[in-house]
Order: C-alpha cells, then structure tokens, then sequence
C-alpha cells in the first residue's frame, strides 16, 4: 500500500465506493428500462419465466438484504476502528448491490411491476449503508468497541 493510500480519509473512501455501487445499479436499471422487458424471444416476455424469476428474486433479496445487517457485524477484523468501519460498509453494500442487479436482470427479462417491490427492498438496504456522518460514527464506535478486551 502506497503512503498516500494510508492516508486516506477512510469514510471517504467509504462513500467513494458507496456511490460507485449505487451508479452502477442505477445505470443498469436505466439500461434495462431502455431495452425494454423481454428482450430475448422477439420482445416478448415470458410470463411463467418471469413469475419464477420473480419469486426466487423476492426471498433472494429478503435474505441478502436481512445478510448485509448481519455479515459485516460477525467480521473480525484486526484493523483500525476505521479500515474495519470501511470494510463493513464496503460488504454491507455490495450485498445489497447485487440483489438489486439480480433484480435489475429479473426486471430485464419479465417485465413485471412486481419486481419492482424486491428491487425498492435491495436499493434501501443499499441507502441505509451510506456512509453519513451518523452512521459512521456508529460504525467506527462499535468497530473500536469490538476491538477492546473484554472487561473482567
């Protein structure tokens, strides 16, 4: 690691790569609006393919996003109380992130509005990891917090 890299403001970097991950699921989304639902088979969707999509996306997203409030806790890391805090954001995010591109690509091949309510789902777990002041805080504390010894 270069020394400038060190020196790093590590809630930066944090919100560096927040937005880069929400920029991409944003962009996907766009994308996969503008080609339309049903790309594949002549621009027509199809809907037995779609309904499964759709439900094994909704419990996909449940219990990733339910993943990324539990993950980055269980993490034991031998890191400053800031490295651990990016950290967790970073695996708390990406979780989210990648159910919302399952969703996005659900939403590319069917089509259906239902998908939409799984995809808000994974897109808030996503905003609830933004690195804000508050948050990091909490965060940075809980990380300095896990790295004291136990008390006797």
């Amino acid at each position: 690691m270069t020394d400038s890299m060190a020196e790093q403001d590590p809630q930066r970097v944090a919100r560096i790569v927040w937005f880069a991950l929400l920029g991409g699921l944003v962009a996907f989304f766009v994308v996969a609006t503008m080609v339309g639902p049903g790309f594949r088979g002549g621009g027509h969707a199809d809907p037995e393919l779609g309904r499964f999509l759709t439900a094994v996306m909704a419990v996909y997203t449940l219990v990733v996003v339910g993943l990324s409030r539990l993950v980055p806790r269980l993490l034991k890391l031998a890191v400053a109380p800031g490295q651990a805090a990016l950290t967790r954001t970073i695996v708390g995010s990406a979780l989210c992130e990648g159910a919302g591109l399952f969703g996005v690509v659900v939403w590319l091949l069917s089509g259906s509005p239902v998908v939409l309510a799984p995809l808000l789902l994974a897109l808030g777990g996503l905003l609830a990891w933004f690195p804000g002041d508050g948050r990091w805080a909490a965060l940075v504390e809980s990380a300095a917090g896990a790295a004291r010894p136990p008390r006797r």
